[in-house]
């Protein structure tokens, strides 16, 4: 009988910073995160660093928390790959010394993009990258740096994706691969290389961009620098990884075109797998590389999906945050089960945060919550509130799924969930009575890390290619059926031509600048086109 096989991922997130060790059959057998926070630089509107040095010690913290929860010792470890964040950037000098270091949350090239927009290129760049500019990205940190820190740009001598930095500090290699890459306004998802043709519009050198290698790909070992640091045994094959999104896709076995996926936490989005690179000519979603050769993700951001979710619970439910922490248990079951008392539709109550984003437009309006009647209190309670949070999000899915179903002629049938929402016995089955197909749930709810032990395991030999891997190391825990009362169906469609409609009347108040928008990706302007007013 062969031997198991181990595999560590390190996972960087916006929030935190994790390591997961699995074995070849995806059980997850050591875990360990710790939060961060990142810093804004009060000279830059708009600047949110990473702490480079600090958080490597985060890392190397999870890295030794892992493995000691697994049960294994780091020797029987067969190689590590890594997942995490899209858009956050991180620029060398050609000592490797760290010159500048973003999140994806970093908009302050905000006037950069806006020029390029300016000029006329957001088409062009959509055409070839698959990615409106706006959401930050190397390409317009490049351009921010050479315009706010001509010094510090002429040092840059590598620039990798922020993910890719810990392929960087464990290796000493510089790589990227191309979901990742695909977010940063300058690549050529096509070729699956970086675009020269880009680069020569922004006049940006390509020789200081990081080789491209393919998921999968065994691109360095384990220096005795990070072995002292890590604990891990030097010369230990490091495998090119993937972007969380991407690698959630393999995470949960949707690897093939006409398949989907709904990805959950702060941000959530929907994706529909392509077996060719499909362009919107109306720009409206993003369509990126897969981990996965030959195969492209066209993805829908659904805005604060999770976040508000949190947000409410921290805001009105510490009764039942402090019953949870006596029971022992999350707050969030406390919730679901408060709420599914409620009737579908939440008494008519809607709650509008964000919609379906328009990827060249993206701005998320003040969110807001209607159609309560103080003549009905039992009826407005905060369980009723929170289930029109879960069913806002629903309908954030049901229409992004409707526009990516428009573009690419895929019919949904059937879509697997992964992340928080997947922890819910409540929220698959809104979701499931709201878009009318079966929702599957797996047994490993993280599935960007379980994506990236699939490259490791592909890495090592141990699998063919990620199909297989995804075939072999992902199983299902339950499966969520619409219902079939058709008046539950009736008011969820009711509700949400109203919640659409809703959406519509609060980029009015945004552009009539009534109220402000919760949130804009950089070069967006705010206000009517001349011809509406």
């Amino acid at each position: 009988m062969p031997s198991r096989k181990f595999f560590l991922v390190l996972d960087l997130g916006t929030g935190s910073g994790r390591a997961v060790v699995y074995d070849d059959l995806g059980t997850e057998l050591g875990y360990e995160a710790r939060e961060w926070k990142h810093s804004i630089d009060p000279r830059y509107p708009g600047s949110v660093d990473f702490d480079t040095e600090r958080n490597w010690h985060v890392l190397c913290d999870c890295i030794q928390g892992a493995i000691s929860k697994s049960g294994i010792t780091p020797s029987e470890i067969t190689a590590v790959s890594e997942t995490g964040m899209r858009l956050g950037t991180v620029f060398y000098d050609k000592a490797g010394s760290i010159l500048f270091a973003c999140t994806n949350t970093d908009t302050r090239a905000d006037k950069q993009t806006a020029e390029l927009i300016d000029r006329g290129l957001g088409p062009k760049i959509y055409e070839i990258d698959g990615e409106w500019p706006g959401i930050g990205g190397p390409s317009v940190e490049l351009l921010w740096l050479r315009e706010n820190e001509p010094g510090t740009f002429e040092k840059v001598a590598h620039v990798t994706m922020l993910t890719d930095w810990m392929l960087y500090k464990l290796s000493g290699e510089y790589s990227v691969d191309p979901s990742c890459a695909g977010t940063s306004g300058m690549f050529d998802g096509r070729k699956r290389q970086w675009s020269e043709e880009i680069a020569n519009w922004l006049d940006i050198p390509t020789n200081i961009l990081a080789p491209v290698n393919e998921s999968g790909t065994v691109i360095g070992k384990i220096t005795a620098q990070a072995a002292l640091e890590t604990g891990l045994p030097e010369g230990l094959p490091v495998v090119q990884g993937g972007s969380d999104a991407a690698a959630g896709l393999a995470g949960g076995a949707v690897v093939q075109p006409g398949q989907t996926y709904v990805g959950t936490g702060s941000f959530w989005n929907g994706t529909v797998v392509t077996g060719e690179m499909i362009i919107d000519p109306e720009a409206r979603a993003k369509i990126l590389p897969h981990i996965v050769p030959d195969r492209w993700q066209f993805e829908g951001v659904c805005f604060y999906g999770g976040y508000m979710v949190r947000w409410f619970r921290d805001a009105f439910c510490q009764e039942e945050k402090r019953l949870a922490q006596r029971l022992g248990i999350d707050a969030y079951k406390i919730l679901d089960e408060q709420a599914s008392l409620v009737p579908p539709g939440a008494y008519g109550i809607q709650a509008s945060v964000a919609g379906v984003i328009d990827t060249k437009r993206w701005i998320v309006p003040p969110p807001t919550f209607m159609g309560w009647s103080i003549d009905a209190p039992h009826e407005s309670t905060k369980y009723v509130f929170y289930r029109a949070l879960l069913e806002n999000a629903a309908f954030q899915i049901r229409g992004t799924f409707e526009l990516l179903s428009s573009i690419t002629g895929h019919k949904i049938e059937e879509t697997p969930i992964v992340g928080g929402a997947s922890r819910s016995y409540l929220w698959p089955q809104i979701l499931a009575d709201v878009i009318g197909i079966p929702i599957k749930v797996p047994v490993v709810k993280e599935s960007p890390a379980l994506g990236a032990a699939m490259c490791a395991a592909v890495g090592a030999g141990v699998y063919r290619d990620l199909p297989e891997a995804a075939e072999a190391m992902v199983s299902w825990e339950s499966i969520h059926y619409p219902t079939t009362n058709e008046d539950i169906h009736t008011v969820y469609h009711e509700k949400y031509q109203q919640w659409v409609s809703l959406f519509d009347r609060l980029m009015e108040i945004v552009d009539d600048t009534i109220m402000p928008p919760m949130w804009k990706a950089a070069g967006i302007r705010i206000g009517r086109p001349k011809s509406d007013r």
